[in-house]
């Protein structure tokens, strides 16, 4: 009997498994370089008509008269997410301050995220309403708990929505566990905290990010 033909088609086998590895390995690194050069920054923005403009951040807290935590949460989160777009977005783009949209917005009854924006002199609204937002500062661990909506609206041209509305639903912090041990941690300190998070993941959808953030980011706002 010829055994030389399952001989040869082994051969040939593995040979050809050889080379898909080789291949394979070749496309890892290949890939792994590009991560690299690019900083990780794979994810695309979701929304890029931000850059270059002069843009309002205003947020609106949970419209129920049970929102008694944190009040100055949209402040917090104004602030952080101006930061972020500050460092991420092109250095043509303006950014009106937490504190002039603050004052604003303190001292009128508003009702309307475009007329605020023609009151700051913004081509855009970054706008964010907030569904719930809650904490459990308890005597031995926090978690917080989030919804909310963001939109993007052109006030230099006739107020129309250009982005959104994208619902964020459920976000819980922290991520990666029920509830974080307070240790020496005091509640101001994981609210702010809790906010950072929040802005990262709300300014993310302007510009290009790393998303592997949502798996190893959790140590950064520690």
């Amino acid at each position: 009997m010829d055994r030389s033909g399952p001989i040869r088609s082994l051969i040939v086998c593995s040979l050809v498994g050889s080379a898909l590895l080789a291949v394979a390995a070749g496309c890892n690194a290949v890939a792994t370089a590009w991560w690299v050069i690019k900083d990780g920054k794979t994810y695309p923005a979701e929304y890029k008509g931000l850059n270059g403009k002069t843009i309002a951040v205003v947020v609106r807290a949970p419209r129920t008269g049970m929102f008694r935590q944190a009040q100055n949460m949209p402040y917090q989160l104004t602030r952080n997410i101006n930061r972020l777009l500050r460092e991420n977005l092109s250095k043509k783009t303006q950014i009106v301050s937490a504190e002039r949209l603050d004052k604003l917005t303190d001292n009128q009854e508003w009702d309307d995220f475009v007329e605020v924006g023609r009151q700051v002199n913004a081509d855009r609204v970054v706008a964010i309403e907030f569904e719930d937002f809650r904490q459990n500062l308890l005597s031995t661990t926090y978690s917080g708990f989030a919804s909310l909506s963001i939109s993007v609206f052109d006030v230099e041209g006739d107020g129309e929505e250009v982005y959104g509305p994208k619902s964020m639903r459920d976000i819980r912090y922290p991520p990666t566990m029920e509830s974080l041990p307070v240790g020496n941690m005091s509640g101001a300190q994981f609210t702010e905290m809790f906010v950072r998070y929040l802005a990262d993941h709300i300014a993310r959808n302007f510009y290009d990010h790393d998303p592997r953030a949502d798996f190893a980011g959790f140590g950064v706002y520690q």
